[in-house]
């Protein structure tokens, strides 16, 4: 996206118009985030359009006709999920986004939130110091080297923007996936650092130093990485349930299409022969509890898979609690929790 609109910035034709158009349109529908990359360079071009006396009405008419695909692809990637983001907490209201926003308090407090969330998003692009070293290093050159150019506006307004609106607790900002679309602007900035490192030094000592330290901690980085289990709690409780539970059990899911619980339960460890009843939320407000009421009744025990994402499941186990043993067999902090029930 970054480089179609520079492309159209030089250019200003037509075609490159309809590129910038549709990379922005299929760009929203790769990761939401992105509208605000969207949004961000409208942001640029309204600078640079005022700033630079060459651009003509023409200039400014196809930016405004190449607009209509992505605004429309910003409201159907809205009804879709970002609507979820655009209330104060949204799904941050509870869970490991909730530090994505920022609570309120002092103007010291806001820029105390707004540099761990970076640091927190340098982080995960590459959890190494040599690696904040150079992005440092690309920072400096950025606003000192080109500060004239395009450069300081395609890499900050986007950084500023998604920060402005984890302020208004619109979306959130807390260096997790949901601000996955930054990390590439950040990467953008360590190539600045490693690029004015290899023109200033002269036999490439500096760079060549650069260059092994950033290398030297990759490989067991990425090594850890691919060992490590990972965060996820259900596929350790679906593997303690395909290990203890016997044939024709029935397993209730409160998030059946959840694609991770498809995963675990269909593909990683099979539970054969076990009826797995996913949980279903109707229009009414009992329709999931009746459900497992008449599960209860035909197989008089279940097993209960409760994620996170299933919303508050405290009415369904206390409803079930009143007539039936409910035991917590395993938890995996944060997001799933595994009962068994029976008389």
């Amino acid at each position: 996206m970054l480089i179609c609109f520079t492309k159209f910035l030089e250019r200003r034709t037509w075609r490159e118009a309809a590129l910038l158009s549709m990379v922005m349109t299929v760009s929203l529908f790769t990761h939401y985030g992105l509208a605000f990359l969207v949004l961000s360079l409208n942001g640029v071009f309204s600078i640079v359009f005022i700033l630079k006396k060459a651009y003509t009405r023409s200039t400014l008419w196809k930016w405004l006709v190449i607009q209509v695909a992505p605004i429309i692809g910003v409201f159907l990637v809205y009804q879709i999920a970002l609507h979820s983001q655009f209330e104060y907490g949204g799904y941050g209201s509870t869970g490991y986004l909730a530090s994505g926003y920022w609570g309120g308090g002092s103007l010291l407090s806001a820029i105390g939130f707004l540099y761990s969330r970076t640091r927190n998003l340098i982080d995960m692009a590459f959890p190494i110091y040599i690696f904040t070293v150079i992005l440092y290093l690309g920072i400096i050159v950025l606003f000192i080297i080109h500060r004239n150019s395009k450069l300081p506006l395609l890499l900050g307004i986007p950084f500023i923007v998604v920060g402005f609106a984890s302020l208004l607790g619109i979306y959130p900002y807390g260096g997790t996936r949901h601000n996955l679309f930054l990390t590439p602007l950040i990467y953008l900035l360590v190539g600045l650092g490693m690029e004015y490192s290899w023109r200033v030094d002269r036999n490439k000592i500096i760079f060549g130093l650069l260059l092994v330290l950033f290398v030297r901690k990759a490989p067991p980085l990425i090594q850890a990485y691919y060992d490590s289990p990972g965060e996820s709690g259900v596929g350790f409780i679906v593997r303690t349930l395909s290990d203890i539970s016997t044939p024709a059990d029935p397993i209730y899911v409160c998030l059946g299409d959840d694609p991770t619980v498809q995963y675990y339960l269909e593909l990683r460890y099979p539970i054969e022969g076990n009826p797995i009843v996913e949980g279903v939320r109707g229009p009414g407000p009992r329709d999931y509890i009746d459900q497992v009421d008449i599960m209860l009744e035909e197989y008089q025990h279940a097993w209960m898979l409760i994620l996170n994402g299933c919303g508050d499941m405290t009415p369904l186990l206390d409803h079930v609690r009143a007539e039936w043993n409910v035991e917590l067999v395993e938890r995996r902090y944060p997001d799933a929790q595994l009962y068994y029930v029976d008389r």
